[in-house]
């Protein structure tokens, strides 16, 4: 091998050094890649919890978890709270329900029984729909500030539980409206359902008297089709605007626009938004099913141990009131995780149809020095950066242009436009 160059090429075999090769330039310069060299795989921007672009469903699984580790505090404080709230007004209406029954066994007369349901009846019917008020506005509330947190840590933003609650400033109202909004609709929902199924029944089934066993079967499973033919209509609207809550808050716009918004970004998508809805659903009403298991199995264990009737009504009525309460939280706190689902489907969809991952790519790189917080510091400095308030911004609501000021060396602005050729000497 000769020291002063590469080999001669063996005659009958292609020369890799000759003209156009890559890793060889006659005229000098930088190697040129050949003309069928394909460049290697790019790595996406993920500054938070999932990559800035459209998400599979991967990506889902994975922010899922990676927004919990990255606001703990926001995520279950929030649940803990409304949840913990709903628990409580359940478990007064249990415990009343369980109480005014266990008073009917030692009853003798009808119009004892009359006077105990009567006193009763109000209480458990106001607990119980206070309960569920609870329920739905502690659901409504939990996603709308869950939007906030989900669009922060996409961008490496940590939202404390206090900050959570600061961004939803002004929208208290909407909340509400959307809550009464949405319980309208599930009492129009209900009625239709059940008028449908009522007249349907009276008009086809009137003269229909069931012989044998088979007949019976058979008429459930026709109520059951006709309870499911006005649930399609219904699933498909829900689908349609699962997304408002989200676009209410990151968008700050009224209920009724935001459904609009919610119809308009789903469009398309919708048997996509159907099917990763109902996954994660079935996901976590296992969770929720493993979770309360041993916990009806200790309630069990405690009304065998009761001896006398009446050691066994108390133990029932405790266990009740307390498994009532605890599923309750444990319901909400468990179910709230499709709001993270929920809201990645938001942020998916603008980032298909409208480019938002370009503006979370320049938020990202602007507060990026929010995100290494270290959070065992006390000192007072440290503090102060984390409760700032040019911290609160909610991604995807403000505006960033394509071109950012950026200063020059030593704080000198960057040259407008482009560079002007050389004048007379001055």
């Amino acid at each position: 091998m000769s020291h002063y160059g590469p080999p001669s090429p063996i005659p009958g075999q292609p020369n890799p050094y000759q003209s156009g090769s890559y890793g060889w330039n006659p005229q000098g310069g930088a190697p040129q890649p050949p003309q069928n060299y394909h460049p290697g795989f790019v790595p996406v921007a993920q500054p938070g919890t999932f990559p800035l672009r459209p998400l599979g469903l991967g990506d889902y699984f994975n922010s899922l978890f990676s927004t919990l580790r990255k606001s703990p505090g926001l995520f279950f404080g929030a649940a803990l709270i409304f949840g913990g709230l709903a628990a409580i007004l359940t478990a007064t209406g249990d415990f009343l329900l369980g109480r005014s029954l266990g008073n009917l066994g030692g009853l003798d007369t009808a119009a004892q029984l009359g006077q105990t349901m009567g006193s009763f009846a109000i209480w458990i019917l106001v607990s119980m729909l206070l309960g569920q008020i609870a329920m739905v506005f502690g659901y409504v509330f939990t996603w709308g500030i869950y939007s906030t947190m989900v669009g922060r840590a996409a961008i490496g933003m940590k939202t404390l539980l206090g900050q959570g609650f600061q961004l939803l400033r002004g929208h208290w109202g909407r909340l509400i409206g959307l809550t009464l909004i949405i319980f309208a609709g599930f009492v129009i929902a209900t009625l239709i359902t059940a008028l449908f199924v009522g007249v349907f029944i009276y008009v086809f089934f009137s003269d229909f008297e069931p012989a044998n066993g088979g007949a019976i079967i058979g008429l459930l499973f026709i109520i059951l089709l006709l309870v499911l033919i006005p649930l399609m209509p219904i699933l498909y609207f829900m689908t349609r605007w699962c997304l408002v809550v989200p676009t209410m808050i990151v968008e700050d716009i009224g209920p009724f626009a935001a459904m609009r918004r919610s119809w308009q970004l789903t469009r398309g998508y919708f048997w996509r938004t159907f099917g990763i809805g109902a996954l994660f659903t079935v996901i976590v009403s296992i969770v929720q099913t493993v979770i309360m298991m041993p916990m009806a199995m200790f309630s069990n264990f405690a009304l065998l141990g009761a001896g006398t009737e009446a050691e066994l009504n108390l133990a029932l009525i405790v266990a009740n009131t307390i498994i009532s309460a605890v599923g309750t939280l444990i319901t909400f706190v468990v179910y709230n995780m499709l709001a993270i689902v929920t809201n990645g489907l938001y942020y998916d969809y603008r980032f298909r149809k409208e480019g938002l991952h370009l503006q979370f790519q320049q938020l990202a790189a602007q507060y990026s020095t929010s995100s290494t917080v270290d959070r065992f510091d006390t000192s007072p400095d440290q503090w102060q950066s984390t409760v700032d308030d040019s911290s609160l911004i909610i991604p995807g609501r403000q505006t960033v242009t394509t071109q950012q000021h950026v200063p020059g060396l030593y704080g000198q602005q960057p040259p407008q436009g482009p560079p002007q050729p050389p004048g007379p000497f001055q």
